[in-house]
């Protein structure tokens, strides 16, 4: 990873390190625990910025994972709203 953010984009200028990152205020604390290159690091900063999209039907089988490379920026959704008979409207569309 640190190969990555140093040699290979220019996100960090002059080759710098996850720990000089932390130093700098750039990435929290956890990133500069161990100076282990091969150290498994968090690929988010919080449990929160996980997001999820459902979509589809029961019937399908496929699953896929997208996965965002933090650099444009988060995407934009909003949350799903029921509507208010949903229990009602789905034992109809089941024709229960």
């Amino acid at each position: 990873f640190e190969l990555y953010i140093g040699k290979w984009t220019h996100l960090l200028p002059e080759n710098r390190t996850l720990a000089d990152y932390v130093n700098i205020g750039r990435a929290p604390r956890v990133f500069a625990e161990s100076s282990d290159p091969a150290r498994m690091v968090p690929i988010v900063g919080r449990a929160e910025d996980f997001m999820l999209a459902v979509s589809g039907d029961p019937l399908r089988t496929n699953a896929y994972a997208f996965v965002h490379n933090g650099i444009l920026g988060y995407p934009v959704c909003k949350a799903i709203r029921l509507p208010a008979k949903w229990k009602e409207l789905l034992q109809e569309a089941k024709g229960i």
